[in-house]
């Protein structure tokens, strides 16, 4: 067990000071704040910078844009970009290790298991710590730019808090308006762990950085227009309500970053997650026992 953590960690850590992992960093703040945040009556669609530096706080109030509204498009952003997020975060790291003969070594030093299970765990963390500070980042930077509530939406703002408190009393009784943040972030990270399998799964396969980003971006893009495609029709009425309540709770992005709303799928959620990264898991030790039966790693 002290070999896997301590095998862990130092992986981490290169992931941690790869390119790869801060330009996801980038691209999520960047995408983030300059996407359009808000519609307004005539149709007209403001981004997060429009609405932080060209809306007063009176217009804001009065279309009714809060730092919580704003935290709740946070996580529309991530549908079709997340898996490419998660995989920019690690891919650089294992490609390396397959490339430059690393991989044999540390076969040698830890073992196959240890290894496998140490490459899988840094994946994770990774994955889920890069939406985490990318996502960390941004609520600084709303913060900072936005006040947590005004004179004139006071009343408002504790109804909403009272209301929101119920998901988690313990939190908001200990964190009071600052309680949503730490959801989010918590959400965030979960989510993605979900998003990092696919990556790691192609790892199994290939040593190419540009296929480990370039696979899961495509399997996230068709996610998305399949589920838009769903949404779409329960809109116009040829699917009913339902489907897109079942794609909510077990198949979108919402059921990890707003776990604490999807109470009763969760559980269905985190055994999902330990199965998608336990096939991940299956497919690199398959490789490799293949590859040490022919001779070769």
């Amino acid at each position: 067990m002290k070999n896997l953590i301590r095998s862990t960690f130092q992986k981490l850590r290169r992931m941690l000071c790869s390119v790869g992992f801060w330009i996801a960093i980038l691209l999520i703040v960047i995408i983030t704040i300059t996407s359009d945040a808000y519609t307004d009556l005539s149709g007209a669609k403001y981004s997060m910078l429009t609405i932080l530096f060209h809306f007063d706080e009176a217009a804001r109030v009065q279309n009714g844009i809060d730092v919580q509204s704003l935290f709740m498009w946070i996580n529309a952003t991530f549908s079709m970009y997340g898996m490419l997020f998660a995989a920019l975060s690690y891919a650089s790291v294992l490609c390396e290790e397959q490339k430059y003969g690393v991989r044999r070594y540390l076969l040698f030093k830890e073992g196959k298991w240890i290894h496998t299970l140490s490459n899988a765990l840094a994946s994770m963390l990774s994955s889920g710590l890069v939406f985490l500070i990318g996502t960390g980042i941004i609520i600084v930077f709303l913060y900072g730019n936005y006040p947590l509530k005004s004179e004139v939406d006071e009343w408002e703002f504790e109804a909403w808090l009272n209301y929101r408190a119920q998901s988690a009393p313990w939190l908001y009784e200990s964190f009071g308006e600052f309680a949503d943040s730490i959801q989010l972030l918590s959400g965030v990270f979960l989510y993605g762990i979900f998003c990092g399998f696919i990556g790691f799964a192609c790892a199994a396969f290939f040593s190419n950085v540009y296929l480990l980003t370039c696979i899961p971006f495509f399997v996230g893009y068709f996610y998305f227009s399949v589920t838009q495609s769903i949404y779409a029709r329960v809109g116009e009425g040829n699917l009913p309500m339902e489907v897109m309540n079942m794609l909510y709770a077990y198949a979108s992005p919402e059921c990890y970053m707003r776990y604490w709303s999807y109470r009763e799928s969760f559980g269905v959620n985190m055994v999902l997650v330990a199965i998608i990264w336990g096939l991940a898991i299956g497919l690199h030790m398959m490789c490799l026992n293949k590859k040490a039966d022919c001779g070769g790693m």
